[in-house]
């Protein structure tokens, strides 16, 4: 009888992990955020604005400032329970819950429960260690971050 137990929660818990990504999951940091305006790489701090972006030089550099203390406070997770937390400091979070489609490299984000449409849509791709993720909301492409996995 133990033995078919186990047999069963090994079964079991084999289907539940393949139907996760499981390269997606752990913690997560920014190192590059990209949008219309901008493009800003965190690891050297640089960051190149879009000529047709109306930002004063003066603004420029508090720009870049904000830029770097934003990413450096964020954290993405990704964990095996469909469960999607965004920590944008010690003490706030943002908990959505997740679904991969594989087959279109798609991750749709939930409220709490997926008996609603998606709130966001994020296409990703997996390359050279990092994850890169297209964000789409209300139907507009808005940022690409480069995500480095820190555990």
């Amino acid at each position: 009888m133990k033995k078919i137990l186990a047999i069963l929660f090994i079964f079991i818990t084999a289907q539940c992990f393949a139907q996760i990504e499981t390269s997606l999951l752990g913690e997560w940091k920014a190192i590059a955020i990209k949008n219309d305006s901008f493009f800003y790489h965190a690891q050297n701090d640089s960051i190149t604005f879009n000529p047709n972006a109306k930002i004063e030089e003066k603004d420029k550099s508090m720009f870049r400032s904000g830029m770097k203390a934003s990413l450096s406070s964020k954290k993405y997770f990704f964990k095996v329970n469909n469960e999607f937390t965004l920590k944008n400091s010690p003490t706030e979070e943002v908990i959505l819950t997740y679904e991969i489609l594989k087959e279109t490299k798609v991750i749709n984000l939930y409220e709490k429960n997926k008996n609603q449409s998606p709130i966001g849509k994020i296409e990703y791709f997996s390359r050279n260690g990092s994850l890169e993720l297209q964000m789409t909301i209300s139907g507009q492409k808005n940022s690409f971050l480069i995500l480095n996995k820190v555990k």
